[in-house]
Order: C-alpha cells, then sequence, then structure tokens
C-alpha cells in the first residue's frame, strides 16, 4: 500500500482573536521577500547587479508590492474569479483570499521590464567595467 500525506495544518501561526492572526502563507512570502533582498545586496556588492546597493531595498519593495502581491492579486481575480471585475471594490477585499503564483510572475515581469526601461545602457555599463579593469591586478591575483 502506498503512503501519503494529507495535511491537516491550521493556516494561522497563532491566533490574536478569533480568524485574525498572522498565517503561514503570508510568513512564507515575508521569508522569501527577506531572503531575496539579501541576496540581491550580496549579488550588487560584487558587482553582478547594475543597481547601486543603496537602491537593493527599493527594488525589492516595488517587486514585491507591484509584481508579486498585486501581481498575483490581479492573476487570481483574472484567471480564477472574473466575476469579481463586475465589483471591482471587490478586488480588494483580500481577507477572502486569492492570490495566483502565475499571475505574481507575470506581474514581477512587468515590473522588472518597466525598471528595465528606466536603466542605463548595458553597453555603457560593460564599457565602464572594461575600463575599470587593470592587468596588473590579474598578474597579482595569478600570483597568490
Amino acid at each position: 500500500m502506498l503512503a501519503y500525506y494529507v495535511h491537516d495544518l491550521n493556516p494561522l501561526i497563532f491566533r490574536v482573536w478569533d480568524n485574525v492572526g498572522p498565517r503561514w502563507y503570508g510568513l512564507a512570502y515575508v521569508v522569501a521577500f527577506g531572503c531575496g533582498y539579501a541576496l540581491f545586496r550580496v549579488l550588487a556588492k560584487r558587482g553582478y547587479a547594475d543597481l547601486p546597493v543603496a537602491k537593493a531595498g527599493d527594488f525589492i519593495t516595488g517587486a514585491a508590492l507591484f509584481g508579486v502581491i498585486v501581481g498575483g492579486r490581479l492573476g487570481y481575480v483574472l484567471f480564477y474569479k472574473p466575476e469579481m471585475l463586475r465589483a471591482p471594490m471587490s478586488i480588494l477585499r483580500v481577507w477572502e483570499g486569492g492570490m495566483s503564483s502565475h499571475g505574481g510572475m507575470i506581474g514581477l515581469l512587468l515590473f522588472i521590464g518597466a525598471c528595465g526601461k528606466s536603466a542605463p545602457d548595458p553597453k555603457t555599463i560593460a564599457a565602464k567595467r572594461r575600463s575599470n579593469y587593470n592587468p596588473e591586478d590579474a598578474k597579482v591575483d595569478a600570483r597568490h
């Protein structure tokens, strides 16, 4: 006989009152955004991101709010509950649930695309990096 797992987890981490309290799903979002922020800062410090380190928080916050959360909610409405469009204010009733992962991904791609249009030309950035290259530094690194 095959074993299988059926979860019966409480969606609330702890209950403040009635059905109000932090949820596991929300904690997963917060942890993911925190990890994304930490990773982006490390990449920016090492020069792998064209965005300055000081702007990493702004970028991750915008990506989280506009890309993932708004995109996820609108994706849910468009893909699963189009009848909510008849009463547009119902879209704001987030306590009733409803996010779609593919809507979040589409929202994130649109947000990154919008940010990319305002970014400097990659050819200019590459030329700037090449101009900062010093062959003597490579020789010193090769000796150690």
